[in-house]
């Protein structure tokens, strides 16, 4: 009966309970400061890391599609050229393999029942990695 009657208070809290709750670190917290928070940290590192992604790939294939007349008959030359894009495509292979498992694309996690809200103790929720196995 108490909670009912906290709940249904008109009158705002005084000072003096304010403090007291600030004292104990009953402060008011909002999630969605922490979520725009790493948004805004991922979103600048994102427009920091760009520009030179970009430079880089214009370098790259300004290379590959520059050859010096009759470099298609340098078999040596050619297979330069080839193990030069192998380092590339490897390069960007594993950028991306990086990404994804950072990102628990290519793994399968389970986040505890208190953060999901939902479970019962100790039972964690699996996330979905695209693999309907257990349906």
């Amino acid at each position: 009966m108490a909670d009912a009657d906290a709940q249904n208070r008109n009158l705002p809290a005084s000072q003096r309970k304010l403090q007291k709750a600030r004292a104990e670190g009953q402060v008011p917290r909002s999630r969605d400061l922490g979520h725009f928070a790493a948004l805004a940290a991922g979103g600048l590192g994102l427009a920091w890391v760009l520009p030179g992604v970009a430079a880089w790939l214009q370098n790259v294939l300004g290379n590959a599609l520059r050859l010096r007349p009759g470099a298609a008959n340098d078999p040596a030359f050619m297979a330069q050229r080839l193990a030069e894009w192998a380092q590339v495509l490897l390069t960007v292979a594993v950028g991306v393999a990086v990404a994804m498992l950072l990102a628990g694309v290519l793994g399968r996690f389970t986040v505890p029942p208190a953060a999901a809200g939902v479970g019962a103790p100790g039972v964690g929720v699996p996330l979905r990695s695209g693999v309907d196995e257990d349906l």
